[in-house]
């Protein structure tokens, strides 16, 4: 939220409609709004919000069955995730489309079950939370941020690597506040 001394502030992600309906992917805009809080608690105050000058993007892959502008809730696996491209590297809608069904069907019923263990296994089976990020980091390799919904910090990074054109999940790990 802040720094000590420094004024408090906060940051919220304006997801607005897609720019582009693809077959499988939803491409948009997100606007970063900020606001200035007078105290810690301030969140019901009036405020006056500011468009951040960041430009981002993101991709939603629905699922399949579901309205794709319909969202469950917060650990809902369709909902848009950051797909902010760097100027020399983008993903392909059919490219972010099969890394995320990667995921979701590695994310299996035993891998669902054992989530709710104490800690989950972040360094060994993919988790059912949502995907925060997608981040290409050069023409082979994605990297993925999985958002931990009971926590709403932290949560799975994983490393996709695209071999003879099939994607394959290379690394997992923790990332941020999560139970070790």
């Amino acid at each position: 939220m802040s720094v000590t001394g420094a004024p408090l502030s906060w940051q919220v992600s304006v997801y607005l409609e897609p720019d582009v309906v693809g077959r499988r992917v939803r491409r948009g805009r997100i606007v970063p709004v900020l606001a200035t809080l007078s105290s810690p608690g301030a969140y019901r105050a009036k405020k006056t919000w500011s468009i951040e000058p960041f430009p981002m993007t993101y991709a939603q892959v629905p699922v399949t069955g579901r309205e794709p502008g319909v969202l469950l809730d917060v650990d809902d696996l369709a909902r848009p995730f950051d797909a902010t491209p760097f100027p020399s590297a983008a993903l392909t809608d059919d490219e972010i489309a099969d890394v995320v069904l990667l995921l979701r069907t590695s994310a299996n019923a035993v891998a669902r079950a054992e989530a709710t263990a104490n800690p989950p296994r972040l360094s060994r089976d993919v988790q059912p939370w949502p995907i925060l990020r997608m981040t290409l980091r050069n023409h082979t390799d994605v990297d993925i941020l999985l958002l931990n919904p009971s926590t709403g910090r932290g949560g799975q990074s994983a490393l996709i690597r695209r071999v003879s054109g099939k994607w394959t999940i290379v690394e997992l790990r923790a990332w941020g506040s999560n139970p070790s």
